[in-house]
């Protein structure tokens, strides 16, 4: 580390020392383009241009140096470089239980945007949470090419769910998804839509917490606070105030895009590795084969032994799709083991170093 940070020093002072020869070159060609020939000493002259011709010398080995330094040796500046990371990815689908769940692939402005939803209703309208994720798909797809980073990523989630709310009464949908670009990666999440995290070590982690259904004293503390607020154009009173405990107890979420007002953004940002990888899937997958958890932070191998596996014995995207198909086929044809019916969608990212670029120092 020492000595990564001593060639760093000395790359960074021979590309200060290049921009001042830059600058006294100019000063001096200048300066003597501003001679006047006739009041101008042979000396004088002579001395300008000996100058700049040792100026350009210093220049161009201060330049060698800066292309050419690693480690104390000579090398090609092709290997002074920058790695990013690329992301393979694949989606295991299927949506023939209740047709609400999608997935889906956006490029951004300077990346990719990948988004995961389920959709559910209350059951108390015509709409259903298949509305709801085609509006999410339709804004996306319309939307996406203007995102040029997390900020405009929440503006549009935030207009998202204000549209739903007004035109699927009674529906709504958990999202979650990543914006990759570069080494960066920003995930968001509202509802039961998992991200999870391999480690290059091979470690699990749930990145974000989940918004599972309440428990009676929880809901109970929640809507005392909402007691004289509107929520979705309802006011909450003491008269009505139980109908809300009851939404949040059984409607299985309390935050979703179609919640209206109460709708928030769980959101964390990070770099990421090469070796690492990411699961964004929906609760037909995840309540399948893992413990729920509500909170985000380490997963155990004994809560999720089959996503760990899952996971951790794929090499890419597609095999690790193909792992989940064999998963689920396996467990109840094989293995004769009840799974909740439900859609099922997991979308796979694999993180990858791609070819190295040459990243050139401004001079």
């Amino acid at each position: 580390m020492k000595h990564e940070r001593k060639q760093f020093s000395v790359l960074s002072d021979s590309i200060l020392k290049i921009k001042e020869g830059q600058k006294r070159l100019s000063a001096l060609t200048e300066n003597l383009l501003k001679m006047k020939v006739e009041d101008m000493h042979f000396n004088a002259l002579s001395d300008g241009i000996s100058k700049i011709k040792q100026g350009q010398k210093r220049l161009l080995a201060l330049t060698n140096d800066v292309l050419n330094f690693k480690h104390g040796q000579l090398i090609p500046f092709q290997h002074l470089v920058k790695k990013e990371i690329s992301i393979n990815w694949k989606e295991y689908f299927d949506n023939g239980c209740k047709g609400e769940d999608m997935w889906g692939h956006y490029k951004t402005v300077n990346g990719d945007l990948y988004v995961v939803a389920d959709g559910a209703s209350n059951h108390e309208g015509t709409k259903t949470g298949a509305d709801v994720v085609r509006l999410i798909n339709h804004r996306f797809k319309k939307d996406a090419a203007n995102i040029a980073g997390s900020h405009d990523l929440i503006d549009l989630l935030h207009s998202i769910n204000t549209e739903s709310t007004e035109v699927n009464e009674g529906a709504y949908a958990a999202i979650a998804g990543i914006l990759h670009s570069g080494n960066k990666l920003y995930s968001f999440g509202s509802g039961d839509v998992s991200i999870i995290a391999k480690k290059p070590n091979g470690k699990l982690i749930q990145i974000l917490p989940l918004d599972l259904n309440m428990q009676l004293e929880e809901a109970e503390e929640l809507v005392k606070t909402e007691i004289g607020t509107i929520v979705n154009g309802v006011e909450i009173t003491e008269e009505n105030y139980k109908q809300r405990i009851n939404q949040y107890i059984h409607h299985g979420l309390f935050n979703a895009i179609g919640f209206g007002e109460s709708f928030f953004l769980h959101e964390k940002s990070f770099n990421t590795k090469n070796g690492a990888a990411i699961l964004i899937a929906t609760d037909g997958v995840t309540d399948s084969f893992m413990e729920p958890q509500r909170e985000a932070g380490k997963i155990s191998m004994a809560d999720a032994l089959k996503i760990h596996e899952v996971i951790n014995s794929s090499s890419n995207a597609k095999d690790a799709a193909d792992a989940l198909s064999n998963l689920i086929w396996d467990t109840q044809v094989k293995e004769k083991k009840k799974i909740k019916p439900d859609d099922r969608t997991g979308l796979f990212l694999y993180m990858n170093h791609i070819t190295e670029s040459q990243a050139s120092p401004e001079i």
